[in-house]
């Protein structure tokens, strides 16, 4: 089961006597600012990831290119960031329009809805509580260098959770403790294979994980009477003494599997939310979520090892 995202976003209504922001009656200064302009036009069309500048997934139902509506009763449009879960969507419903009817009354006939959603970056400090995985992966992805700045208990437990998230019906223990003699945490994969795994998180960016951790590691296997050990690593990669190490380790029969920091990095997409956009969307109009979904699938779970 994937994560359901702690959806934090901002929300934009104007309806036909009204501008609120997060339920609030919106600041004058917006107020002002719409009133000169369309809130399409305010909003702007991304094509990049304001946070982690990737490309963004783009579906609606009126033409970018040329910036504009169709002009029917509905029209909205979404852009998504499969990195790192960003999203934004506008939504438009003249409900009078679609129900075809011809206005009667005095006066015009009822203003159409408007609304627009745009998630935020939530922060952290460094100190994090449990139990928000899913919401430090958005981070990372977003803020590459916070890998660097984690207290170190936090980051062994987020990457008991990576691991978690990635090996269904694996167990998976956090040691963590002063004395842990390297053993951070105990990875025993689905075939009742037990892993140490040593965690090391390296303040500088650029760094290079060396042999020694890997001379560690081993003492560790040693002296619990393991045969197989991780090292996870915030450095950029591992030096090729290290690299060389574990090699010539596999051939008396112990296996060490080294992950850097692009691979960790990687293994975050199963602690990802599956479009998190999705549920707001759907509260809102169920036809346009199913629009969506059917055109933008899910995040599907990338394995990247199969630890035997």
């Amino acid at each position: 089961m994937r994560p359901k995202a702690m959806e934090a976003y901002d929300l934009l209504e104007i309806g036909e006597y009204s501008l609120r922001l997060n339920d609030d009656p919106a600041p004058e200064e917006l107020e002002n600012i719409l009133d000169e302009t369309s809130l399409l036009d305010y909003l702007g069309i991304p094509s990049q990831c304001p946070f982690c500048q990737s490309l963004l997934v783009s579906f609606g139902n009126f033409d970018l290119s040329k910036a504009e509506l169709i002009f029917t009763p509905k029209q909205y449009h979404l852009w998504y960031c499969r990195n790192c879960r960003f999203w934004q969507w506008y939504y438009y419903f003249d409900s009078f329009a679609e129900e075809d009817k011809v206005w009667t009354g005095e006066g015009c006939p009822p203003s159409p809805e408007q609304l627009a959603c745009i998630s935020k970056l939530r922060e952290f400090n460094h100190r994090l509580p449990d139990s928000c995985s899913t919401e430090l992966a958005q981070y990372l992805r977003s803020k590459p260098s916070e890998w660097h700045r984690f207290e170190p208990k936090c980051f062994e437990r987020l990457v008991a959770d990576i691991f978690r998230a990635n090996y269904a019906g694996a167990e998976v223990i956090h040691v963590g403790k002063p004395d842990d003699g390297g053993m951070d945490v105990i990875f025993i994969d689905t075939s009742s294979q037990q892993w140490l795994i040593q965690v090391k998180r390296r303040e500088r960016q650029g760094s290079t994980e060396g042999v020694s951790t890997i001379r560690n590691l081993i003492g560790t296997m040693i002296l619990e009477g393991a045969m197989r050990g991780i090292v996870v690593s915030t450095a950029d990669h591992f030096s090729l003494r290290a690299k060389q190490a574990a090699r010539h380790l596999k051939k008396k029969g112990f296996y060490i599997e080294l992950i850097d920091r692009g691979i960790l990095n990687r293994m975050l997409d199963p602690i990802l939310p599956d479009r998190p956009w999705l549920n707001v969307v759907g509260s809102v109009d169920n036809e346009v979520a199913d629009l969506l979904s059917a055109r933008i699938i899910s995040d599907y779970q990338l394995s990247l090892f199969d630890f035997r």
